[in-house]
This record gives structure tokens, sequence and C-alpha cells, in this order.
């Protein structure tokens, strides 16, 4: 593509984001105003009575989780009003359950809204702050389709969107999808292995991109990695132009691919240069990449800095806080704090110290939260799950840093591991294999090779200990973001590690990081990354003072 033709749709997608950027930037100065507003817009569609359109009414309402909407989504599924919202769901998107399974997200005109309102600001800064991205193109992250779109019968409603693109209003995905180094149509091809293939192969072929957006670090370091492991495959393919050997498209895709992959014997040999030392020249590869966008927050940090140092003059913009259900803030600004959307959901925020519940604009900074929504798919006070804290105030809306979910839920990728399924798959292994074990913990570790999980047991020998982690590690593929994360390579496969002491151990970690001995919980999984340490200290059964 020209780059006149890149600048034009460029252009254009920026100036269509304008108007939610300016309402944004309005917004964040009287944030009571603008929550306010959202309120009687939400009760006005719910037909709430008069006392409930003003807050202290509102928060008489009683606060749920998704277990309260359950029965009403299957009903939505199978093409039935239920009442839980006016508007027609439009499809139900698919996402992790706290307490284990697949939630189904209603996805209405209302709701869409919503996510534009903070979608258009979000991306109207991005353009502001890097100007040059006029002229670059850009890779949001599309991921194999592991869960379908499916509609089960005539009359029912759809569950997954057809493309990720389909968050953003008509006009900007069309942009979207012309300005994309690789093409929407490769989030159609199931095998991990090759739509991963075939992503690296586009992304190589680019010489003007300027922005990647992922979600996970971890993911895009895979995807580096492909690169140098493949580099020969792949720089032929450049050259020869097509797919790589060995990759076998389906017809018709390949067809709509391939007439991107004319042959480019220049671009394969500057590649080739770059990916042929020790430490592969990305910089040369992607000359005009100025941004990089990832989650930042916890563990991912430090993943997010250990990349960027591949990248030198590349600006990090940690993400904001979006999930299936809502948005609740955005990178913004020149020092890139994640700022509150105020002018989206409605929202509340349950103080992690005194269970108090407050809205937006009675923040205090310091204070850590769990989020709560009210949104326009007929979620009334929803708990989200997700715990942050207020790092300081751009205008008057708070800002918030993600400190990671709420309840026993381990997500070091995106993989939303809960205790719940964790302990049902470990049962449904022991029964299987007719043990119990003394002692059992599931931990994420982190090697040179990746993130994995590793089940640390005591008791019950197992005579196939491989045997039994795969097996569990299938069990734990039923929550299906951990499945996907596994497929493409984001988690390496499960292990299984015999301990000594393992009660005794587990209980003094938990006292160096200040928990009384006597007030211990015994969980089967643990959020923490060093239990390997733990576990493999010398000697005997460690002694602890009360």
């Amino acid at each position: 593509m020209r780059t006149p033709l890149i600048f034009l749709l460029n252009a254009l997608w920026w100036i269509s984001c304008l108007p939610a950027w300016f309402r944004f930037r309005m917004a964040t100065r009287r944030p009571r105003r603008a929550q306010e507003q959202a309120l009687r817009r939400q009760t006005r569609l719910r037909g709430a009575p008069r006392e409930a359109r003003a807050y202290p009414g509102f928060s008489r309402y009683p606060l749920t989780d998704y277990e309260d909407y359950r029965e009403k989504i299957e009903a939505i599924r199978s093409g039935k009003r239920c009442g839980l919202t006016p508007r027609p769901t439009l499809l139900l998107e698919p996402t992790s359950g706290s307490r284990g399974g697949r939630k189904l997200i209603p996805y209405t005109a209302e709701l869409r809204r919503e996510f534009q309102a903070a979608l258009g600001a979000w991306i109207g800064d991005v353009y502001i702050r890097y100007p040059v991205l006029l002229r670059s193109t850009q890779y949001w992250a599309i991921s194999p389709s592991t869960v379908p779109r499916e509609s089960a019968t005539a009359g029912a409603v759809p569950v997954g969107f057809a493309a990720d693109g389909d968050y953003l209003p008509g006009w900007q995905r069309f942009a979207a999808g012309k300005l994309l180094a690789v093409p929407p149509e490769v989030g159609t091809i199931s095998d991990p292995e090759m739509a991963e293939v075939i992503t690296v192969l586009c992304l190589l072929r680019d010489d003007r991109l300027g922005l990647i957006s992922v979600w996970h670090p971890s993911f895009l370091r895979l995807l580096l990695r492909r690169a140098v492991n493949e580099r020969e495959r792949l720089v032929q393919a450049i050259h020869d132009g097509g797919s790589p050997a060995g990759i076998d498209l389906p017809g018709p895709l390949k067809r709509r691919l391939e007439k991107r992959f004319c042959p480019r014997p220049g671009r394969a040999r500057r590649v080739n240069q770059a990916l042929a030392g020790d430490s592969p020249d990305w910089r040369a590869i992607w000359p005009r990449l100025r941004v990089m966008s990832c989650w930042a927050d916890g563990r991912a940090g430090r993943e997010a800095a250990e990349l960027l140092k591949q990248f030198p003059g590349v600006a990090m913009q940690p993400k904001g806080l979006l999930a299936t259900e809502g948005v609740v803030t955005i990178p913004w600004g020149k020092d890139q704090r994640r700022v509150c959307v105020p002018n989206g959901h409605f929202l509340e925020f349950e103080d992690a110290a005194d269970g108090s519940v407050h809205p937006l604009w009675e923040l205090v900074e310091g204070r850590e939260y769990t989020v709560i929504l009210t949104t326009g798919n007929g979620f009334c006070r929803y708990r989200l799950g997700d715990r942050v804290s207020v790092t300081g105030f751009a205008g008057a809306t708070p800002c918030l840093e993600f400190l990671g979910r709420a309840g026993a839920v381990v997500d070091v990728v995106g993989e939303k591991l809960h205790a719940g399924e964790v302990e049902r798959a470990l049962k449904t292994c022991e029964d299987q294999c007719g043990a119990v074990f003394e002692f059992a913990v599931l931990a994420p570790r982190r090697d040179p090779s990746g993130w994995g999980y590793v089940l640390y047991t005591e008791g019950a020998a197992i005579v196939d200990g491989e045997s039994f982690a795969a097996r569990f590690d299938e069990e734990l593929s039923a929550n299906y973001h951990y499945r996907h994360a596994r497929h493409l390579g984001q988690l390496s496969p499960l292990q299984l590690r015999r301990v000594e002491h393992g009660a005794a151990r587990y209980r003094q970690r938990l006292a160096v990081g200040g928990t009384r001995l006597g007030d211990v919980k015994f969980s089967v999984l643990r959020p923490e990354d060093d239990w390997e340490d733990v576990f493999t200290v010398k000697g005997g059964e460690p002694r602890a003072s009360a």
C-alpha cells in the first residue's frame, strides 16, 4: 500500500476519533457530572424509579456477579426475551469465569457505544502523542480463533465476534482493516502454529510498521523468537512470494492472503541481515516503529521492560484496564497514566479495607479497591473482580493501577485460573488414579523458556508422573483462556514435582509474607512464583515461631 493512502486512512481514522477524544477530555475535568449522566442513562434504560436515578437511591441495589445473570443469558442464547435489557442483544462474547467455566457477556448497541467512548478517546490520543503513526501501519494482536463464532439454532444469538475489529464503528473498522500489518483473516486460522508463522511473515514483510499492540508482552516475545528460529524459511518466503514452505492454507484463505505476498528480494536481504547476528536488529527491520502497547502492571511489568530493551527508542504504552465486560481505564496524556473513563459505564469501587462502596468521584489516592460496573448490556452493580489502587488524578478523575484479580485467581499471561476449577481438576485426576495427595499446590514458575505451572505434591506416589501432569493439564484446559495460552506457547506444559514437608514449608512461606501461622489458609492455587525455591530448601522440616 502506498504511503499517501496510508496517510489518508490514518488521518481519517484519527479525525473520526477526535469527538470521542474531546468528550473524554472534558469528562475528566468534571467526572462527577459525567458519571451522574451515565447513571441517569443506565437507570432510564432499566426503567428504574426516579429515586434510583441519583446515586444515594441507586446504591441500594444489591451487588451482583455473573451467577445472578446466568439463567437470563442462557435464555438470550436460545433467542428468548428475558428482561435483562430492553435493547436487543447483538451477540454473546465469551470470556472465562472466576468460578470456572465460560462466561457469555451480552453485547448490545448501548454497550458498544460505551466501549467506543473509551476506545475512540484512546486511539485519538495515540495519534496526538505519536503523529509519526500517520505514515505507518499497525499491528493489533490477532490470535487464532479457539472459540469459534457459533449459533446453535435458528433465531439463537451468535456467540463471539466474527473479528476483533468488530468493537469499532463501521468507518474505523474499515480503516483499521486496511492499515493492519497482519490482515484480520489470519484470526480465522484455527491452527495456532500456522497462524503464528503467517503472523510473523506479515510483520517481517512490513517495513512501515509504526505501532505494535498486544496484551501480554510474552505474546510478542514468542513472535520474535519464531522469527529468529525460522529465519531461513521466512526469508525465503519473502524473497519468492507466497506462504512459507510447509504451510498449507485453506484454498479461499490462501488466495486472499497471497495477494499480499508478492516477491520482495530486497526486503528479504534486509530481514536476513537483521536476524542473522546473535542479537537481532529489530529496529533495522521496522525503522518506523515508535510505540509498543502491552500490559505492564504486576509481573507483566518485568517482561515488558525486558522486551523494550530490544527496541531502543521505542515508547512503551502500558495498557489500561479493559475487560470483556467493560472498560475501566485507558492510557492518557503525556505520562500515559491509566485514567478512569467517566463518560462510559457507571463505575463504583469497593474499598478493600472496609468493604464500603464508593462512586468514582469519592476515590482516595493510595487506597485499594475492587471494580463494580453498571453497563448498557443489563449488568447492574456487577463485580468485575479486578483489584486496583488509586495512583493520582488526571484533572479531577482518578488514575488507577491494576493490582490483580480479586479472590483466588492467578493470571500471569491472561489464563485466569481460579482455585475452584483447579480443585475440581485435581480431584478428577486423583479419582482417575485412585490416589489422594496429602499436600498439593499449583503455582506459576518462570524459567528461561517462559512461564509455566508446576503442581507441587506430597504423598500418594504416582507411578507415571508425566502422565498425571498431562492429564491434569488437559483438565485445566476446560478453562479456554488457559487452553488458549497453552496453544499459543505462552504457557509451557504443566509439570509435577514431589516435595517433602510441603505443608510446613507452605506455612513458613506465608508467615514470612506477614501472615500469622495460626491464620494460614491452604489453597490449591497460589500466585507467587518463588515456590520452587521454597520447596527445594535443603534440610529437614522447617521450624517457625508462632
